[in-house]
């Protein structure tokens, strides 16, 4: 899938980082980790979620209630919102996508974790529609997806396979759109089924209104690629890659 990114993010030994303006996008790799975020970044607090391959979005409001530290305070959630400043969006993923998205014209933004139950479940869609539902116009949002279990690496059943795709032609005929041809996102090979999750959330965003050139994804594996975690290679003791968003409060931070 060849796409020209508008988006240029830079690569250093703790992953991807991108600045654009006031917004800061990090896509960690294995190096990174919480004292590195703070260190770098002082003046941020960082939210955490406790993820479970749902579909629920938890909004973060730094002024109602203060951000759980511990584990077992965190809302179970797979992706959440905020409009604060300095508030940095986390997520954990081993695997799955991590996916980075902000509003260009506003301080709303938002991190997702999409497994393949998450992308079945519409988590990305149900994100993207919080933002409209806010007064977000669709030219003006960004997506980024991070490193992650590439098509090639991504073997799954026949279940799995046909739940991804009905899902995805559920999507479209809510819409109205043609129904989608299974072939341009599933490679078929010895009876087990390889499946272009990053091609799914791509049509998903173009059929939500989104700009083409306002979105970026990044093609590293996280199987095959060392410096990323992943729970596919390192079964028996993966560790997790952190994401972040957060709008600092001056272009300068």
């Amino acid at each position: 899938m060849k796409m020209d990114f508008i988006l240029n993010f830079q690569k250093s030994e703790n992953g991807l980082h991108l600045t654009y303006g006031q917004f800061h996008l990090v896509f960690g790799n294995r190096q990174l980790n919480r004292e590195k975020i703070l260190e770098q970044f002082p003046n941020i607090q960082l939210s955490f979620l406790k993820q479970n391959h749902g579909d629920v979005i938890h909004h973060v409001d730094v002024s109602v209630k203060p951000l759980p530290g511990k584990m077992e305070d965190r809302p179970l959630a797979d992706a959440q919102t905020t409009m604060d400043n300095g508030l940095g969006l986390a997520i954990l993923t081993a695997d799955c996508l991590p996916i980075l998205i902000f509003d260009s014209t506003s301080n709303k933004i938002a991190a997702v974790h999409a497994g393949w139950r998450g992308v079945e479940n519409k988590i990305f869609i149900k994100t993207i529609e919080w933002l409209k539902s806010k007064g977000s116009d669709p030219k003006n949002i960004f997506v980024c997806v991070g490193p992650h279990l590439q098509m090639q690496s991504f073997e799954v059943d026949f279940d799995v396979k046909k739940k991804l795709i009905d899902s995805l032609n559920q999507f479209k005929s809510d819409y109205k759109k043609e129904p989608i041809k299974e072939e341009n996102f599933v490679i078929s090979k010895n009876e087990k089924f390889y499946v272009d999750l990053k091609k799914i959330i791509l049509t998903q965003a173009l059929d939500l209104n989104l700009r083409k050139e306002n979105i970026y994804i990044d093609d590293s594996d996280t199987k095959t690629d060392v410096q990323f975690h992943s729970y596919r290679r390192d079964k028996e003791n993966p560790g997790r890659n952190i994401s972040f968003i957060f709008k600092s409060t001056d272009s300068t931070t």
